[in-house]
């Protein structure tokens, strides 16, 4: 007899839900039907994240090629981009709306990859960044140190260690040691 009504309970039950599906598929009173291969379906599981505006601390350097000077900046960013590759990003494109700074960064560099580990930011150019690069120890220096002190506001980033096409340098342009990782330099700063 428990079985018996169990069973009629269970019949119940997915007519009741059979019979509300129906009604949730009409629509104005006209069924909607089956979903065909005509059909398009969107995947609601992937919706656009939200974007939020972030202030990023930017060094570059002087027209005369002396000092770093701080550039602050508001970026959109998601949750879970990478800040790092976007404070590249912006020290690649440059200054905005300043005629006295300029970016230190060598023409056609291109960023190829960034990875932070133990505190460590390990920052991947193209051969672009030693090549074109200008020379001389001063703006050797306020290029290195535009990226390092740059992506040293960042939390949990104490130094970094520059790559070319993947590896370990033991030079840069000839003045400074290239194979080990660089450590923030405030006296390039001027304020």
């Amino acid at each position: 007899m428990k079985k018996l009504l169990k069973v009629l309970l269970a019949v119940v039950i997915i007519g009741l839900a059979a019979y509300l599906v129906n009604e949730n598929l009409t629509k104005n009173e006209e069924k909607v039907g089956s979903i065909t291969k005509n059909d398009t379906v969107t995947d609601i599981t992937k919706q656009e994240e939200k974007k939020n505006d972030v202030e990023i601390k930017l060094y570059f350097a002087d027209g005369d090629a002396n000092n770093l000077f701080l550039e602050k900046r508001m970026v959109s960013v998601t949750s879970n981009e990478n800040m790092a590759k976007k404070v590249v990003e912006e020290l690649i494109s440059g200054p905005s709306n300043s005629i006295s700074l300029v970016s230190p960064i060598p023409k056609d560099t291109e960023l190829k990859d960034i990875v932070i580990k133990d505190g460590i930011c390990y920052v991947d150019f193209n051969e672009n960044f030693r090549t074109n690069h200008v020379g001389g120890s001063s703006l050797e220096r306020l290029t290195l140190y535009s990226i390092v002190n740059s992506l040293t506001e960042l939390k949990g980033i104490g130094k970094v260690q520059f790559l070319i096409e993947g590896k370990k340098q033991e030079i840069y342009k000839g003045h400074y040691e290239f194979d080990k990782p660089f450590e923030r330099d405030e006296s390039v700063i001027k304020q």
